[in-house]
C-alpha cells in the first residue's frame, strides 16, 4: 500500500518471527558441532556457536521445528534393523557386516568422529579410529588362532573318539575371547546410542536396554543398520576399503557433523 507515492509499512514484507529458546549444553563441544535438542516434544538440530561451549552452559538458539535432526533424520531409523539387503546382497553395508563386522563398525565410528572407545574427540584423532579397530580385531584373531589347541586327526565317523580326544580349551584364549566379545558389545551399544541421540530416535522396544539388546542378539544386523543410518546410500557411493566406507566424492562434498554424548 502506498500514500502519495511513498511506501507504507503495510507494503514492506515482514520476516516470520524466529523463536529463541534456551538449551543446556550436554557436554563440552567445539564450535560448529551439531547435536539434537528437544523443545515442547519436538527434536531440532542445534549448532554450537563460535567459541564453543562447556558442559552445563546455557545457550540461546533459534528453534526450527521444521528442520530435521543432526543426522538428516527426523527422529526415526531410516529402515528396519533386518533390512540388511535393502541395497542388494553385494552392497558393502551387507557384505562387510557379514564377513568383517569390525571393519564396518570402524567405518561407522569414523563417520561419527569418535575414537576406538566410541568417545567423541576433538581434532583429527577420529581419523585413526578405523585403523585402531581393525588392528585390535586382527591382533585378537591372530592370538586366538595361535592359542587354540589343535584337534588330532581322527576318523570323522567315530563320534565318540572325537569327544574323547577333544583337547582342553586354552584358558588364555578363552579370556581373550571374553575380553574381545565385551569390547565389541560395549562399542556397538555405545555407537548405537550415539546415533539415536544424534538423530533424536527414541527407544521403542526393551526401553532402557534396547541398544545392548540389539548389539547382543544381532550384532551384524545392528552394525549394518547403523551404516545405513549414517550414510545416504541413495546418493553416496559405498566403498569396501576406505576408512569411512564411502567413496572419495562423498568424503569431500558431504562431511558428517561430529556427534556428541547427551
Amino acid at each position: 500500500m502506498t500514500t502519495d507515492g511513498k511506501a507504507t509499512y503495510g507494503s514492506v514484507p515482514m520476516a516470520d518471527a524466529v523463536q529463541i529458546v534456551s538449551v543446556t549444553a550436554p557436554s563440552t563441544m567445539n564450535e560448529g558441532f551439531v547435536f539434537n535438542a528437544m523443545h515442547n516434544g519436538t527434536v531440532f538440530p542445534v549448532i554450537v556457536p563460535a567459541g564453543g561451549v562447556k558442559e552445563g552452559d546455557v545457550i540461546q538458539v533459534p528453534f526450527s521445528p521444521q528442520g530435521v535432526g543432526a543426522g538428516g533424520s527426523s527422529g526415526k531409523w531410516k529402515d528396519d534393523i533386518f533390512a540388511c539387503t535393502r541395497f542388494g546382497i553385494f552392497h558393502p553395508s551387507f557384505l562387510v557386516a557379514c564377513c568383517c563386522q569390525f571393519a564396518l563398525l570402524g567405518q561407522v565410528m569414523t563417520r561419527l568422529k569418535v575414537d576406538w572407545k566410541a568417545n567423541p574427540v576433538a581434532g583429527d584423532e577420529w581419523k585413526k579410529t578405523f585403523r585402531n579397530v581393525v588392528v585390535i580385531s586382527c591382533v585378537y584373531i591372530a592370538l586366538d588362532v595361535m592359542l587354540t589347541p589343535t584337534t588330532p586327526e581322527i576318523d570323522a565317523d567315530d563320534f565318540q573318539a572325537i569327544i574323547d580326544n577333544m583337547p582342553d580349551p586354552n584358558p588364555i584364549a578363552q579370556f581373550l575371547s571374553a575380553v574381545y566379545f565385551l569390547y565389541m558389545l560395549y562399542v556397538i551399544t555405545k555407537v548405537r546410542k550415539l546415533i539415536r541421540q544424534r538423530d533424536g530416535i527414541p527407544e521403542k522396544n526393551c526401553v532402557g536396554c534396547e541398544d545392548v539388546a540389539c548389539a547382543l542378539c544381532c550384532g551384524c544386523c545392528t552394525v549394518s543398520q547403523m551404516a545405513r543410518q549414517t550414510a545416504d546410500y541413495d546418493t553416496e557411493e559405498a566403498a569396501f576399503f576406505t576408512t569411512d566406507g564411502l567413496g572419495s566424492k562423498a568424503n569431500e562434498s558431504q562431511p558428517l557433523a561430529p556427534v556428541v554424548m547427551v
